[in-house]
């Protein structure tokens, strides 16, 4: 009986002051806890976000690296895989410090909770201050609760942001990469690999760091909008107009270096086929050389780019001075591209000459390997009117050793065009929207003889395409005016180099037909005597 009544006074005594704490503790303290809880949860969270931010002690991200980028960023529309450059803070970082600062927020909470349990566990009896414990839970959860509510507002807000600035860096990358391209689209501006079994042909260049890393898609984006920062620390550029002034441009296909100002200067392919021995070489020689003095005297200039380009144009000087013969072009391989830099007035351009060895235009499958053939500006046909049999009947007899001579192209002139011509349409290549200059050479030795007749060194393109057509070369002719957009036919001598003081070119110069095709293709060089450029 003492003991119950131990009992019920025990209660009652605990009750009693329960309801003490509650009356004049818990309640008048609770609305300061949950203000007070709630605003403590909202610094930790700021405190937290700033910490990650600015890196300080543990709470600092890990840094998104070059070699991250690529599993990082959503790749782009190129082949190749992203540049090993550090990519923008919007698009590599941002996503990086926001998730670890919501990682070290739920943290907090996590070992705040743990802790919570792990006392009472260890401690029931605590639970007996319920009074106090209800301060503490209510603490726990508005704490929380404000953290969440600060998270998703600050969260929300700041995604908010980066959106934006993503999408104004964006429209700024795009209207950098569309000013880029218009002005090299403008100038018919392309980077053509002038090496040998490559030669391919695009708009966007890789470019080599100085580092020797090779960034394939230097233009504006995720990895930088006006500069880009490469993973040895060095800012390059984010156009192809200013790269091009400090960097080295390469092939995208082959990684070996282009031309200074690949992709930034009008851009102009000139092929020039026809059968073996047609004198294909010494038009190319003797036509730069004679162009190179035209220019000169018009007040331009031309200038042979790189070593192997040099080492040609000297030989072309030399070879043409001397009259001395040309070396036959190697057939075992297509041939690397003779690069010149023409300047004319304001305008800038690299012209890009291929010549190869007429083997590789006497059947479909060696004349698949000229790959220049399919993206050129214009093209340029040698015919050998000594080749052509009915000029070859007229000089038997007493005027044979006038026909050896001249040493004849081994191919007639119809089966070379109609083997490029055709090989061109299998791939594609539409000869509608290109211009043909048809450049009948050994001009010097025809003329005058008994074949040449109606022809003269006055002779203009109406004059001498009727005369090919009188030669049996009909379909030749109809092929080529159905096949291409226009077709210009030259009579070309190329021992008529020289140029007179006012800068204007024999009429059978080997400079007209490159003349001709270099004004079809954006580089017009007009110069009072010139023949007309349309």
């Amino acid at each position: 009986m003492p003991l119950l009544i131990a009992v019920v006074v025990g209660i009652a005594i605990y009750g009693w002051l329960c309801y003490l704490a509650m009356v004049y503790v818990v309640v008048p303290l609770l609305p300061y806890v949950v203000v007070g809880s709630g605003g403590v949860g909202v610094l930790l969270l700021v405190g937290v976000l700033a910490g990650t931010l600015l890196g300080v002690g543990t709470l600092g991200a890990s840094t998104v690296t070059p070699s991250e980028v690529r599993e990082r960023l959503p790749g782009g529309r190129s082949k190749f895989e992203r540049d090993s450059a550090w990519p923008n803070y919007l698009f590599g970082q941002s996503r990086t410090d926001l998730g670890t600062a919501i990682e070290h927020t739920n943290r907090v909470v996590s070992r705040m909770w743990a802790a919570l349990v792990k006392v009472i566990q260890n401690e029931p009896l605590v639970l007996a201050a319920w009074p106090l414990w209800l301060l503490v839970l209510t603490a726990t959860l508005t704490l929380t609760t404000g953290l969440a509510v600060a998270g998703v507002l600050v969260y929300a807000l700041l995604g908010l942001v980066l959106a934006t600035m993503w999408l104004a860096w964006l429209a700024a990358a795009g209207l950098l990469r569309g000013v880029d391209l218009g002005v090299r689209m403008s100038r018919r501006a392309q980077a053509t690999c002038h090496h040998s079994e490559c030669n391919y042909r695009t708009r966007l260049p890789a470019y080599l760091c100085r580092c020797g890393r090779t960034h394939h898609d230097i233009r504006a984006g995720r990895l930088g909008a006006f500069v880009r920062r490469c993973e040895c620390d060095r800012l390059l550029p984010t156009t192809v107009l200013m790269a091009a002034a400090g960097l080295v441009p390469v092939c995208q296909k082959c990684d070996r270096p282009l031309r200074a100002g690949a992709a930034v200067l009008t851009d102009i392919v000139v092929p020039v086929f026809g059968p073996s021995s047609a004198g294909k070489t010494r038009l190319v020689l003797a036509g730069m050389v004679a162009l190179g003095r035209h220019l000169t005297a018009a007040g331009g200039a031309l200038q042979p780019v790189g070593p192997e380009s040099e080492a040609t144009y000297r030989e072309a000087t030399t070879v043409v001075e001397s009259r001395a013969q040309t070396t036959k072009t190697d057939a075992a391989r297509p041939p690397a591209g003779i690069t010149v830099r023409l300047s004319a007035g304001k305008r800038r351009a690299l012209l890009h000459m291929f010549d190869a060895a007429g083997e590789f235009f006497a059947n479909r499958e060696q004349n698949s390997q000229l790959t220049f053939l399919d993206d050129a500006q214009g093209l340029m046909f040698v015919v050998d009117p000594f080749s052509i049999p009915a000029v070859a009947d007229d000089l038997s007899g007493v005027l044979a050793p006038r026909l050896a001579a001249a040493q004849p192209a081994r191919d007639e002139p119809e089966q070379s065009y109609l083997v490029t011509a055709q090989r061109l349409r299998d791939q594609g290549v539409t000869l509608d929207r290109k211009p043909l200059a048809v450049a009948v050479v050994k001009a010097d030795l025809l003329l005058g003889l008994p074949p040449a007749e109606g022809l003269s060194p006055d002779s203009g393109s109406a004059e001498v395409e009727s005369w090919l057509r009188e030669r049996g070369l009909d379909n030749m002719v109809e092929g080529a005016s159905r096949d291409f957009d226009v077709v210009r036919y030259f009579l070309v001598s190329s021992l008529d180099i020289a140029s007179d003081p006012g800068g204007t070119v024999g009429a059978t110069s080997p400079a007209q037909p490159l003349l001709w095709l270099l004004g079809r293709s954006g580089m017009p060089i007009r110069k009072p005597g010139l023949v007309a450029t349309s």
